[in-house]
């Protein structure tokens, strides 16, 4: 195998759906592209891949999978396994240069087993973390008998006994509407977890046409697929139940924020990278974000053309 370099022109943080994306577009330019993948996508958890025309139904690893045999291939493209833990910006005024854009731009990326790389742009494609429910049972359920979105994951379980619960999402009011579409036959419950509704909260909900539940949940069963099969409740009775939708809150990850001195936004779910939308770079000049952890709204398909426009636009900055 050949030595590492240690020297490229664009690091890639993420090798997801996003950082394959973004690595395709400049390597496509001739230009050298590290990618430094954790191994931690966010859709590992899921089944299947939805709302992505060509792969639909594939398992998110058998469609990665085919992602990088192609990005891979192009022999600019290099990728190591590690987590990136440190990212330095070493941009310095050009000699007789007053002016920030007139600046050098450059940066050393850290990975967790000591290895230190340095490059002219770094694109974040990091995802999120899920900040999920404090309820047993929820985390081994995630991505099959539990989701987060009725988009990506309803149509699966149309015409199903289908719930979702009790949360601070701003996108919570919706979902009644969206989940009645699936099983329209069917009561949808608002599991509330123990939490008594006050009068104008419960008007609300009983107008979206719910069963309210208010007892606190003990534990999600489910079977060995990780499909659900009932919500278990603290004074021992149960419900039966086939999906359980949450729309909880997720962050990115806050140690480049705190590094790089990045602004942040705010959307439904939570915080994300600031960027420009015409050209994905940040508050941070060289530094660029896309797919989950720099937009409000997240889906693969979101994702991928996230990182198209990364790469696209990372490389017309070097070369304008």
């Amino acid at each position: 195998m050949s030595q590492q370099p240690q020297h490229y022109e664009v690091i890639i943080v993420g090798g997801s759906f996003a950082g394959l994306s973004a690595a395709t577009g400049i390597a496509r330019m001739n230009r050298s592209v590290l990618i430094i993948d954790s191994g931690h996508n966010r859709n590992r958890f899921a089944s299947h891949v939805h709302n992505f025309a060509g792969f639909e139904g594939m398992s998110p690893a058998d469609v990665l999978n085919k992602m990088r045999e192609t990005t891979y291939a192009y022999p600019f493209v290099h990728g190591i396994k590690g987590t990136v833990v440190k990212i330095e910006n070493l941009s310095v005024p050009q000699k007789g240069a007053d002016r920030e854009k007139e600046k050098e731009i450059k940066f050393r990326v850290t990975v967790d087993h000591g290895e230190t790389y340095e490059c002219k742009r770094v694109i974040l494609a990091t995802g999120v973390v899920d900040e999920l429910a404090d309820i047993k049972g929820v985390k081994e359920l995630w991505g099959v008998g539990v989701a987060h979105c009725p988009h990506c994951h309803g149509y699966e379980v149309s015409n199903k006994r289908i719930g979702f619960l009790r949360t601070q999402n701003p996108m919570l009011g919706v979902f009644p509407k969206m989940l009645r579409e699936l099983s329209p036959k069917i009561d949808i419950v608002f599991f509330t977890d123990g939490v008594k509704l006050d009068e104008k909260e419960r008007i609300q909900w009983v107008q979206s046409h719910v069963v309210i539940e208010e007892r606190r949940i003990d534990s999600l069963v489910g079977d060995p697929e990780r499909h659900l099969k009932r919500i278990q409740f603290d004074d021992g009775s149960s419900l039966e139940l086939d999906c359980l939708f949450i729309a909880g809150k997720c962050h990115p990850h806050k140690l480049f924020v705190d590094q790089l001195g990045l602004e942040m936004d705010m959307g439904p779910s939570g915080q994300y990278y600031k960027t420009n939308p015409m050209t994905k770079e940040t508050s941070v000049k060289g530094v660029y974000a896309c797919g989950d952890t720099a937009r409000p709204s997240h889906q693969t398909t979101f994702a991928v053309s996230d990182g198209v426009l990364a790469g696209f636009m990372c490389h017309l900055s070097l070369i304008m």
